[in-house]
């Protein structure tokens, strides 16, 4: 345990603090989309980091929301 931690401080989740932005490098990630992807095709991020469909990229495996899909992230990938 972190010996500055002070358990009297309120503290908030990392998801609601700007600072912490999850990453993955390899494997299945979910990721927001401009609604142009679709399931067993591919996506790279825009220009806004939103993915968006492309011939080459990112596999999209499912659509989990209006704007969101699982995608497979390959180490191997060259955009």
């Amino acid at each position: 345990m972190n010996p500055d931690w002070d358990p009297s401080e309120n503290s908030c989740s990392r998801k609601d603090q700007p600072e912490w932005v999850p990453v993955g490098l390899v494997g299945k990630l979910l990721v927001r989309d401009d609604g142009t992807c679709k399931v067993g095709g591919y996506c790279k991020p825009n220009h806004e980091g939103i993915a968006t469909a492309s011939p080459i990229g990112y596999r999209v495996m499912k659509r989990t929301g209006k704007n969101q899909l699982l995608v497979l992230v390959d180490s191997a990938l060259r955009l």
